[in-house]
This record gives C-alpha cells, structure tokens and sequence, in this order.
C-alpha cells in the first residue's frame, strides 16, 4: 500500500500547525524550512489535493473533543442559516466526515476509522412491531461502518443452537415495514441454564462475534445481563421492544403499534355496542403492566378499567356498577388488562364483571383481543423509534465496550445496562409504588378515569378551531367538555363566530372586530379562550390576550411547526397516513421506478424527514436544508448505486416547502434525464389525503392528556399547552414567539432535527 505523506510551508505559524496536525493523530517533522506530515497507525492521509486534505482517523473521538469548532458534514453545513442546532454530540455517535480549517487555511476533512468487527442480532421473548425497522436500521448503519452483521434466528436459543447466518442490507429492507421480526424469537430456558450459556459463548466465541445487540421485553434485557456478566470481552447492547411498555423511563418498540390495534378495535366494535345497547368488556395484552389497558381507556373514553397496578378491594363490583350508571354514554364498555386482580391475588376474570353489568339491566359480551395486538404492520410512532434505536445500537456496539441499554423518550440515551436491570428489579410492583414505577402521567390518567361527579359550572370557557387543523380536533373539544364537566367548567364551542369564519386569518384584525370579540366573550362571562390549530391559532392568541383573562393555545396541525410542543395533534396521523400510502408505493409489483413523493409542511421539515425515517426512502428534500443543485446531485448518484443493484421501487420524499424554484415535476425529469434510462421517476403528490381519517391512538392519547391537563394544571394567562413525548406542559405565548421564525412559519430550533442524524447515517 503507498503511503501518502505531504509538506506544507508554515515559517510564522509552524508551531501552531505542528501541534494542529499531531493533535489530530499524524506525526510532524521540520524539514528545510518546510513542515513533513506523515501517517501514524492511528491516523492515515488519505489524499492531498491542492488545499484540500483528506484523512481516516482511529481516533476520532478524541479529535471532537479536542477541537469544538468542527462542522459535521451532512449536518450544520446542509442548513439554511436561521435554523438553529445545538451538535450535542454525543459519546456514542460515530461522526460524519469532519471537515476542519488548519492554522494556515487548508480544508481538512477526516472520516473515521474503525475496527472491523462482527455484530449479532437477536430478537427474543415475545414479538413487537417495529422490530424489522430497527434490524434494518442496525444492518444499514454496521455496514455502512464497515461492520458484518449476523443474524441470530430463534433468540438465546439460535445462539445456543448456532442458528446463525450473514444478512444484508436488501434482505432486512425487505422486511422493515412489516410486524413481527424476521429473525423469529423464542424463550429458551435451556439458557439459563449453566451449560446453555456455556455453550451460547462457545458459539459467540466461534463466530468470531464482537458485540450482540438483543432486542426484547425485560426478561430479554435480564439475558442479556446474565450473557454481558458471563462473558466481560462481548460488547452487549439491549434495546426495548414490548408491547407491555413495561420498562420503566423509556418507550418500548411495539407498545404504540399494539395501543392502535386496541383503538381500531374499539372504533370498529362500537357500532355493535350502540345498535344493540350492549356492553363488552374488552380484554387486552399487558401482562403485569396496564399502560395498554389504561391508555386505551384514556384515550377511547371507556367506561371503567381495570389494571394489575391497582388491585380491586372487596367493593369493586358497587364501584364499578355505580361508575357505569353515572356515565352518560351512547355505549358501555370495560377495558380489562390481562393481569388485573383482586386484592386477593386471584385473577380478575371478564365474566365477573359481565355479571356485574348483567345485574344492572345491561346485556354484555367479552371480546378477548389476543395476539391481533401485537400483529400488523407498525405504526408510525414505533417506525420513528425504531431506526432512532436500531442507529444508536450500532453505534454504540461498534465504538462502546461494555454492557449498554438503549432508552428513549425525547431522543436516545446510553445507559448502563446492569444498572438499569437493578432499577427494574428493585421497584415493588405494589399500589403505593405506581407512581415510581409508571411515572406521574399513568396516574393521572387513571385518577381521571375515576372522574363521574359533575360539578356546578364555575368558569366558561370559550373554544374555536382556527385555521388548517389536524386530525383531533373534534377530539380535543369532546375531552376539554367532558373534563370541564367533572371540574365545574362550562366549554362553550364559538367556532362558528364571525370572527374566525369571515375574517381573513393571515391579516390583523381591525379595533372595531378587537372590540366586538371582546364584547362577545363578556356577554358569555368566557374567563379564559381556548384556540384550537397551528400558526394562526397562536397569533390570534397573541392578538386576542388583551380581550380576555386567559388565552390558551393547543397545538393541532399535521406541520408540527409550533413551538411549546414537541408533537402537534395531527401530526402522528397524518405521518401514519403518508407511511401506509408510501408503503403501497414501494412494495408495488413496478421495476427500476423510483417516486417522488410530496409532503405536506411548508416551510417547515417534520413531515418529510419523518416519512423518509419512518419508509428508509433513499433521499429526502426538506425545507430547512440548503444547495438545491447539491441535492439533485445527490439524488443522481444515490438513484444510479442503488438500480445498478438492486430493480425494486424506491422513494425520495420531498417536502412540499423544499427547493424553491424547483417543482415536482421539473425535479423528476431531471432526475430521470440524468439517470440515462437506468430508471424513470414518477412523481406523486399526495395531497390533502395525507391528513388522515380518524386520529391515531398516539393523537388521541395526547389530545386527552393536553384536555386533562387544561381543564386541571394549567396556570393563568397566556399559554401554549403542549406536550413532550407524553408529558403535558405549559408555555408562555410570549416565550413562544420567541422561539419562532414568524417570516418562514417554522421553529428557530426544533427538536425533531434530531431526526435529521438518524436519517443521514441510514443514507
């Protein structure tokens, strides 16, 4: 191999260049009066070009902490200058090319170089959608580091029986939008047991595997301990995938997919329920845990539930019976989690509570839901997460040693694995420990649940959707009327006034219509104005605070563009939509085709970064990312690797507020036409078909939440009520403002554009 090395001339600053250069791993000579770089085995030199320099570097992560004025390629360079990002870059992340500037002005741009290593996947305990997608995201982001990926069929007990093979990136693609996992999972107890862990180590040790990635529930995570303590030299990463959601400070792979499953079945059942006014009693996955039970409850507005965490005394049947009677609903149901029990500890069966219902004049059926929970392709949720973790495991498989759990809940953390599997342990699964265990948002959505008692009105409050809203709206309205009913708040919809119906919302009002809207509101007695939608809603908020005491915006729009929240009602239904749709595309019987797909989000790139995560599109053109020329180019090269391989369709989303000045159609023939007949593009604009139909479970679960929240916590004044991952919250309308890019309508910085990595290592 020829090694490169080169001189540079630094008479004034060769002091400064010398340590530069070493500092980045390279050794430096002084040699007449000239400076000689050379390559060290920790940091090669790639190529020299002019004043263009060229670098792969073992010690990569040093040089990010060395140097904090580096640019990530195909991250800060790529954005419009008004958005801003922190670059927290964190332990685990394996850099993008570096691109650096020399004391003397020469560009530097260092990739990193590791280790080859082998890395194993497997699934165990019970299957979760969203699986796939994160095997998929963990193939494409090992090889893309040079890595070979193994896959471990049947769990812990494949290891045992060496049911291991290669997979590639094209066979995991294949599967990434289905449910379940391909690599098939099993509980093997033959691996708890001394000789089977022996010999699941004599196979780690055979394959030559460096690291093993398990994807499972928390007996999965407790196996991958027992394996990481066995056997210390094996990098052992866990990742969450259950859809009992059962780990505490993290989301699970599967639990949003399996939520939806219930909802649909609820939607699809209550027809019945209403035609023969009879009541069911639903009986759901969970195990030990009731966040699918409860939540479902929560969000469909069921009559009772019935959860493990809290135990049924003596007079649960009175309770029950007294709860049901009080309700005032056009239809009966009970939602019963599969580990719900008396105070006894016997189980609580769903023929008792028929018999309960029965005995107050309402005739009653069981439907057991069963294994259709857990079925079915995932959800867009869990296809978001699924890649988020599947990169970070990778990642931190091929750069971490030791025993490591992936948790999400805003974005990904690295956690120690053995001290997690502690913390799991030590929680007393018992009554007085649920708000330790679940978190503080699980009992208030069963606190809520026990809501019958109506109040006498105290306070009015005003509402009005404004504006282009998202799917949950009319949700949101039902959920504030009912809590305002049980809190002694009369909600009064005002929709239809004048004021939001004639008046053109992109202009400001005139004092005559500030000043009859003031007069309005006093003639109802309103004490606080809810306004329900996107951008518009938040400036009529602004411009009508001084009409009321209180003013409170909830976010409801699928562009996800308001600040205060880190998910607008809306915008999960309208990505699971354009999900389902994007699929259809890909698995099509068509050939050597790839669509262009636009996205709603103007100004604004939720939308179409989340669509090309969520469906591993090839590219993604989203309005936040600049050199529209560079893009195209990009697209070219991308379009013409992938049809020299491989013949199936594939996708480009683009933003329907990206690359001004180019439209659709102008970019599919560009496409094309430089693709010189390898391919044809064809473009598909999705439209307002993209909105959805009936709100996702994620949508409904949150607009309840933000409900629950208003009508309960919310301070007085001016606020966005919004939430973070499922965390109601309130912000100043004021300190909203400041967050946003009113010009372009979007968010100075978004949280979302953590996403924008994640895609970047996948393409």
């Amino acid at each position: 191999m020829v090694k490169i090395e080169f001189f540079l001339k630094a008479r004034s600053k060769r002091e400064a260049v010398r340590r530069f250069y070493e500092s980045l791993g390279l050794s430096s000579q002084s040699q007449r009066g000239y400076l000689r770089i050379k390559s060290t085995n920790q940091t090669k030199i790639v190529s020299v070009a002019q004043t263009r320099i060229c670098l792969s570097a073992q010690n990569h992560k040093e040089i990010l902490e060395k140097h904090q004025d580096l640019l990530y390629d195909l991250e800060t360079e790529r954005l419009e200058e008004d958005v801003e990002t922190d670059h927290a870059h964190r332990s685990h992340h394996i850099p993008f090319k570096i691109k650096i500037t020399d004391p003397i002005g020469n560009s530097v741009c260092i990739t990193p170089a590791l280790e080859p290593k082998t890395v194993g996947i497997l699934t165990s305990g019970g299957d979760a959608p969203g699986m796939n997608s994160a095997i998929w995201a963990m193939v494409k982001a090992a090889q893309k580091n040079g890595a070979k990926t193994l896959g471990i069929f049947n769990g812990y007990e494949g290891l045992i029986k060496e049911e291991i093979r290669e997979i590639t990136e094209e066979e995991a693609a294949s599967h990434m939008h289905e449910g379940g996992t391909f690599l098939r999972s099993a509980r093997s107890a033959a691996f708890t047991t001394p000789e089977g862990l022996a010999q699941a180590i004599a196979t780690i040790k055979q394959k030559k595997i460096d690291a093993i990635v398990v994807i499972g529930g928390d007996g999965s995570m407790k196996g991958a301990g027992y394996l990481s303590k066995a056997y210390p030299e094996l990098s052992v990463v866990f990742i969450p995938g259950s859809i009992d959601n059962d780990i505490p400070n993290t989301e699970s792979l599967g639990a949003a997919t399996a939520l939806h499953r219930i909802i649909e079945a609820v939607d699809c059942i209550e027809s019945t329920m209403t035609s023969h006014r009879r009541g069911f009693v639903l009986e759901v996955m969970g195990r030990d845990c009731g966040w699918l039970g409860l939540s479902a409850a929560f969000a469909t507005d069921a009559s009772y539930v019935f959860v493990p965490e809290y135990a049924q005394d003596a007079g649960w049947k009175e309770t029950f019976q007294k709860t049901v009677r009080k309700r005032d609903k056009k239809c009966t149901y009970a939602i019963l989690s599969e580990g719900a029990r008396h105070i006894s500890g016997e189980k609580l069966k769903a023929d008792e509570i028929c018999e309960a219902l029965q005995e107050i004049g309402i005739d009653s059926r069981k439907v057991v839901l069963g294994h259709t929970q857990r079925g079915g392709a995932p959800c867009a949720a869990d296809r978001l997460i699924a890649p988020t973790l599947g990169v970070a495991a990778a990642e931190v498989a091929l750069s971490k040693p030791g025993a490591y759990a992936i948790f999400i809940n805003t974005t990904e953390k690295v956690l120690n694995l053995h001290t997690c599997i502690e913390q799991l342990e030590s929680l007393r699964r018992s009554p007085m420990d649920v708000a330790k265990l679940r978190g503080k948002e699980f009992v208030e959505m069963y606190n809520a649940m026990k809501m019958v008692e109506i109040k006498e009105a105290e306070e009015t409050y005003c509402v009005a959707a404004v504006g282009a809203l998202g799917a949950g709206s009319d949700t949101l309205i039902s959920n504030l009327k009912k809590y305002g009913d049980y809190l002694g708040k009369k909600i009064e919809n005002i929709t239809e006034n004048g004021y939001f119906q004639k008046r053109n919302l992109k202009t400001k009002p005139t004092e005559a219509e500030l000043l009859s809207m003031k007069a309005y509101l006093a003639s109802r007695s309103c004490t606080s104005l809810v306004l329900i939608g996107g951008l518009d809603a938040l400036n009529e908020a602004k411009r009508l605070s001084q009409t009321v005491k209180s003013v409170y915006v909830l976010p409801c729009t699928v562009t996800n563009n308001i600040p205060g929240t880190s998910s607008s009602i809306g915008s999960d239904t309208a990505l699971d939509t354009i999900t389902a749709l994007c699929d259809n595309l890909k698995i099509g019987a068509s050939r050597n085709v790839a669509y262009i797909v636009e996205v709603h989000g103007s100004a604004c790139g939720y939308l179409s970064i989340a669509t090309a995560l969520a469906t591993g599109a090839l590219d993604c053109y989203f309005p936040e990312e600049t050199k529209v020329l560079k893009r195209l180019s990009r697209s070219v090269r991308a379009l013409d690797k992938y049809f020299k391989r491989y013949a199936l369709p594939q996708l480009i989303i683009r933003g329907n507020g990206a690359m001004k000045g180019v439209c659709i159609e102008t970019a599919a023939r560009i496409l094309e036409e430089d693709g010189n007949g390898a391919y044809i593009v064809r473009q598909c604009c999705l439209g307002h078909v993209q909105k959805g139909n009936r709100p996702t479970a994620v949508d409904r679960t949150r607009a309840a939440q933000m409900a629950l929240y208003l009508m309960k916590s919310a301070p007085k004044g001016s606020y966005v009520v919004g939430v973070h991952n499922w965390t109601p919250k309130a912000l100043s309308i004021d300190e909203a403002f400041l967050e946003l890019n009113e010009e372009k309508r979007r968010l100075k910085k978004a949280t979302w554009l953590e996403m924008a990595r994640t895609y970047r290592v996948l393409n």
